[in-house]
């Protein structure tokens, strides 16, 4: 059930409260002179004293102050202590957020996606158009495919990302963009006004029958900044899939093709595993085992850590941080912005222990190493290389 949004900024705290079980008004509560410290114990308790669930989704709920009890120094480690707390419930609408995302979230949701109707790519640092969506400002502009966008209001777009970009075209519905255009060696200057342009393309993409409540929801999903990746239904097996930046319109031929679960394995040493659709890994006791092309790192590891174990990352999983905090997997994924079809395929490789080592091609977990480790510890070898092809003779 949607309980409790937590957010906090480091110059302001606010609790937004969701469930209409609850009857509590939304707390609005000036911590611009908390110490980092003070900052974190006040949302401990916020947590504490109003979070639906008494068990705290199954865990002894002292145990994060005492966890950090005095370990906060910075505005850094207030917010990473806050994030991986508010984490363990395993609950999305607790959660983190800045007083510009908090403002940005609780600003109107009946508001429109509007923009001129392009699609665009980065081709080699160059914002390229792609396509000019039928019936928009952008076609009215006489915007073609392959012209490429030097400057928006003014702001050069080079080594902008597509998020910025766009961030810069999209705007309020009827107010005007001014755009920078090259096509072939000709600059042309366009005043294009922006308009609602949801329908339009799904009227492109041959989707005539999106129902106006249909069309409101998608909007809100798509406008939801905290929820950057989603996959939505739609009518005739289509789904829509949003990606950050992006977003697109698939058919469903086969809804459960290349959904296959990651296989666990007990690392044998000098053993090739799978760990996605196109790479393998293996470890060994030494390098020379591999070849000079393949990925080679290597780590050293207490005794009791043997056997390694690859298997399929879980939502409670965390490495360890140098600075002696945890940070969940799932966090790692989202800001190295892994799409969600690959982090359902996301493989771990943790230790007897069960403790995370290594988010397979993504980070590893510190561990702090006793003085004369090397007299102790085991050097192991972790190697990357891709499939071979098959070839059909």
């Amino acid at each position: 059930m949607l309980a409790i949004a937590t957010a906090f900024a480091i110059n302001g705290f606010y609790n937004a409260y969701h469930n209409p079980l609850l009857n509590v008004e939304k707390k609005d509560v000036d911590t611009s002179q908390m110490s980092s410290q003070k900052l974190f114990e006040h949302t401990w308790h916020v947590v504490k004293n109003e979070y639906y669930d008494p068990n705290f989704n199954r865990q002894y709920w002292v145990r994060w102050k005492n966890h950090y009890k005095g370990k906060i120094k910075t505005e850094e480690d207030a917010k990473v202590a806050i994030d991986s707390m508010l984490e363990s419930l395993d609950d999305p609408y607790s959660r983190f957020l800045t007083k510009r995302e908090f403002a940005e979230q609780n600003s109107s949701i009946t508001s429109k996606i509007s923009g001129i109707g392009v699609n665009i790519v980065n081709d080699s640092g160059k914002i390229k158009i792609i396509n000019v969506i039928e019936n928009t400002p952008a076609q009215f502009a006489d915007l073609k495919s392959g012209d490429i966008i030097i400057s928006v209001d003014g702001v050069k777009v080079s080594g902008l990302s597509l998020a910025q970009v766009s961030s810069l075209v999209k705007g309020p519905v009827n107010t005007f963009v001014s755009m920078d255009i090259l096509r072939g060696n000709e600059v042309i200057k366009k005043k294009i006004i922006r308009k609602e342009i949801l329908r339009q393309w799904f009227n492109q993409q041959g989707m005539y029958d999106i129902k106006d409540q249909q069309l409101d929801e998608l909007l809100q999903s798509l406008e939801n900044k905290k929820k950057p990746q989603q996959t939505i239904k739609l009518p005739h097996q289509y789904i829509l899939e949003k990606d950050y930046a992006t977003c697109a319109l698939k058919k469903l031929e086969n809804p459960l093709e290349n959904l296959q679960k990651p296989q666990d394995h007990v690392i044998k040493l000098e053993q090739w595993y799978q760990v996605d659709s196109i790479k393998l890994m293996a470890v060994s006791a030494e390098k020379s085992f591999f070849k000079d092309e393949e990925q080679v790192v290597s780590q050293w590891l207490a005794p009791d850590q043997f056997p390694l174990r690859l298997r399929q990352w879980r939502q409670k999983d965390r490495i360890r941080l140098k600075n002696g905090h945890h940070q969940l997997v799932k966090r790692v994924l989202i800001n190295q912005k892994v799409s969600r079809k690959q982090r359902d395929q996301q493989m771990v490789l943790v230790d007897a222990h069960d403790e995370v080592v290594w988010i397979v091609n993504q980070k590893w977990s510190w561990f702090e190493r006793p003085t004369g480790y090397q007299l102790t510890w085991q050097p192991c070898f972790i190697g990357i290389k891709n499939k071979e092809k098959k070839v059909n003779e």
